[in-house]
């Protein structure tokens, strides 16, 4: 069934950020990640707007000439060709992967995937963008207190093998990709970023697990190094699961006492 085309809605060159907390700035106050919403205007807007600022064009013609142009590209891309897409950019075929030394053939080839490459009048043209409206994100998780519980001290110093308490908010682990890390520092005194260096508290280890308080028994660490605890939930503002996790790292250092 043939698509209508809508009516054409004429909006600003403004867009909508949102915001959400750095967790690896060495001053967890100081920087926040920006992300610019998305807001996707699709080919019936396209034509609707042509027709509107262009009187006497053929909107049917428009349309039967885009799927043309559509398949025509795509079939140029199956070919392994790369594509000046209307100099918006370029479109062409990228390894999905990587392939073992030991057996390069071609049936070994990783797949492949599409990429784009704006043209330099495309990027000129967004930046001067104005921002009309800035969106905070649901906070990322909350570690207000860190208490060992042996000795009942908020000091840092850790027991092995012995539990431990967090307190503070959004930290429930709602999901099997929610976890509880031991991040430590590189040389330079910043958090390792890689983040298979950092210890997981496996979910065996923890028994207790609430929105503001979570109860685990420490994984095993090395000695002599410090780590600060980092929560990543999926829990959004409203107690549900979110697509993407936020991730809160404590303002203190922790090491085995």
């Amino acid at each position: 069934m043939e698509k209508k085309i809508g009516a054409y809605s004429n909006e600003n060159n403004a867009v909508s950020v949102s915001l959400r907390a750095n967790p690896f700035a060495k001053d967890e106050n100081s920087q926040y990640i920006v992300n610019a919403t998305r807001r996707t205007v699709d080919l019936n807007n396209l034509i609707a707007g042509l027709a509107e600022s262009n009187t006497g064009v053929d909107v049917a013609m428009v349309r039967h000439s885009a799927e043309l142009l559509k398949r025509e590209i795509i079939s140029k891309l199956q070919s392994g060709k790369a594509v000046n897409v209307l100099d918006l950019g370029t479109l062409y075929i990228g390894a999905a992967g990587t392939m073992s030394k030991s057996d390069v053939t071609t049936g070994t080839v990783p797949g492949f995937e599409v990429r784009f490459t704006p043209s330099k009048d495309v990027k000129s043209a967004v930046t001067d963008m104005e921002v009309d409206k800035i969106v905070m994100n649901d906070p990322a998780p909350v570690i207000a207190e860190i208490l060992s519980l042996p000795d009942k001290k908020t000091d840092g110093n850790l027991t092995a093998g012995k539990m431990v308490r967090i307190t503070g908010s959004h930290l429930k682990l709602i999901s099997d990709q929610s976890a509880v890390y031991f991040v430590p520092f590189d040389e330079s005194n910043n958090l390792v970023t890689d983040e298979s260096r950092w210890v997981t508290v496996s979910s065996v280890l923890i028994t207790r697990n609430l929105p503001g308080t979570l109860e685990f028994f420490l994984p095993e660490l090395e000695a002599d190094t410090s780590y600060k605890i980092a929560v990543r939930s999926y829990e959004n503002a409203n107690g549900k699961d979110r697509k993407t996790p936020v991730t809160g790292i404590s303002s203190i250092a922790v090491k085995l006492a």
